[in-house]
């Protein structure tokens, strides 16, 4: 069985994995063909933009996605 992922512009994410890991950052592009997401973070206070895989993300419950 194949999880459904399903993700929104803007949405705040966890990173799990890599340099990043522990960061939270937003949605800000979506590709479902294949997979992937680039997820905005702050480094420094300048933003960046990292592209990830559906798997290397966890959503937040919306508590959590303001800080």
């Amino acid at each position: 069985m194949t999880k459904n992922f399903q993700f929104s512009k803007g949405e705040s994410v966890r990173i799990k994995v890599g340099v990043f890991r522990t960061f939270i950052g937003k949605v800000s592009e979506i590709q479902k063909n294949s997979s992937t997401l680039t997820v905005t973070v702050e480094v420094f206070d300048k933003p960046q933009p990292v592209k990830l895989t559906f798997l290397e993300v966890e959503k937040l419950g919306k508590d959590e996605g303001a800080r």
